[in-house]
């Protein structure tokens, strides 16, 4: 494979080792099933097309995400006229009833701060364990993420840009407000629904659930949009006005 950008073999998953860049959607993350890519050692097994979890949510055609925290699946509710929905997964199995107890309280707390914030983050449709893994269920939002509209076509506008920033902000008082620091903000993480409305889509819930997993022991935080602060373990809400920061810059100058 080639970094569309440098032009250098073997660029890596989601960045360029070689230049940096955040590799195209289309390069990073398959379309179709036959070129999806497969488990690393260690990480659980691909949940096959049509498997139902809770005998309810019905894995879909599309290929699942799989980044370094754990796998998003794409599925259809079964249990509720057939909606959309997203089903994540965090890469390491429930080791205890104490972990499982504090997976649960961090799910309600990202539904509850997804209330407060006026649906601006998915909603949480149902958290649970089946043969030892940990699953949430949220509400898929339809639209695209502010990489796939850079990809559609790119430099993006200032004045474009700088109205996804402003509704980012007036997420991000509210969150901040409630003592909770995102961690998280990129393009891929930010959805632009079809009525122009920035939804926060990943609300950093897979780090967060594979942080209380392992105990601590996963770094938090996302290269080129993260402050040094963050890679320390000290964030601070700044930390999140540096990651829009770098986001708007992204949208810009690529």
């Amino acid at each position: 494979m080639q970094c569309p950008y440098c032009h250098q073999p073997d660029p890596g998953t989601d960045f360029c080792i070689r230049c940096g860049k955040r590799l195209p959607l289309t390069q990073s993350q398959p379309q179709s099933l036959s070129s999806a890519p497969q488990p690393a050692p260690g990480d659980p097994p691909f949940l096959p097309v049509g498997k139902r979890l809770r005998n309810r949510y019905e894995v879909t055609q599309e290929p699942p995400r799989r980044h370094g925290m754990g796998t998003v699946y794409f599925a259809i509710d079964r249990g509720a006229e057939d909606k959309a929905c997203v089903v994540k997964q965090p890469k390491n199995p429930v080791t205890s009833d104490a972990v499982l107890q504090q997976l649960r309280g961090e799910a309600q707390r990202m539904a509850a701060l997804s209330r407060a914030i006026g649906g601006r983050m998915p909603e949480l449709i149902e958290e649970f364990v089946e043969d030892g893994w940990f699953y949430v269920v949220q509400q898929r939002v339809p639209g695209k993420t502010l990489e796939e509209m850079y990809n559609d076509r790119h430099p993006r506008d200032e004045k474009e840009v700088i109205d996804w920033a402003i509704q980012c902000c007036r997420v991000l008082k509210p969150i901040h407000e409630h003592g909770v620091i995102h961690r998280d903000i990129s393009p891929d993480n930010l959805m632009l629904t079809h009525v122009g409305d920035i939804t926060f889509i990943d609300f950093g819930t897979l780090r967060e659930l594979t942080r209380i997993i392992t105990k601590g022991t996963v770094g938090i935080g996302k290269f080129g949009y993260s402050p040094p602060e963050q890679w320390a373990g000290k964030p601070v809400p700044q930390s999140d006005i540096f990651a829009l920061g770098a986001t708007g810059y992204f949208l810009l100058t690529g």
